[in-house]
């Protein structure tokens, strides 16, 4: 025969009693943590999207789309012949596609440029006068700029119906 002893043991009154492990709760923290983890990766992708620092157009090839100061915005339109001068700046929010017309659209694409790709970001469009000779007197350049870089470009006279040429003629 064998006896089989089972003991107990004692808990002094200073020791707590363990409460059983809720996996459930466990459960929901790490995918809870995880979530955020993530949110937090995918907002920190969208807002480095990249805006690129050079564009290709026909007849000019590659030129710089840099304009984080006065006198790269006005270097910008030095890069196709024009020398400018800054007038006045706005905030405006970049337009989503249906809001955009083809003519506008076509200038763009002549000038490898795709603001679509930022539509509804918030930017800063800047008003330069062409100056030099007398066919540019009145004319002007208007560029968007987001993030530093420009993502539209075009010449325009202000009158109505208002003209809207590419730098690239």
């Amino acid at each position: 025969m064998f006896f089989f002893t089972i003991s107990r043991k004692r808990r002094s009154s200073h020791e707590k009693e363990k409460k059983p492990v809720n996996r459930k709760k466990i459960i929901i923290r790490i995918v809870a943590g995880i979530l955020a983890v993530g949110g937090a990766v995918m907002t920190i992708l969208v807002s480095c999207s990249p805006v690129p620092d050079t564009a290709f157009a026909e007849g000019v090839g590659e030129y710089s789309l840099a304009a984080d100061s006065q006198a790269l915005r006005e270097d910008f339109f030095l890069q196709f012949g024009y020398k400018a001068q800054s007038l006045s700046d706005r905030s405006v929010r970049i337009p989503e596609d249906e809001y955009v017309s083809a003519q506008f659209r076509h200038v763009q694409e002549q000038m490898g440029l795709k603001s679509s790709d930022y539509a509804g970001e918030q930017a800063q469009q800047y008003i330069l006068r062409l100056v030099g000779d007398e066919e540019t007197s009145d004319s002007f350049g208007v560029i968007t700029v987001y993030k530093g870089r420009v993502v539209e470009a075009y010449l325009t006279d202000f009158e109505y119906p208002a003209s809207l040429e590419s730098l690239t003629g």
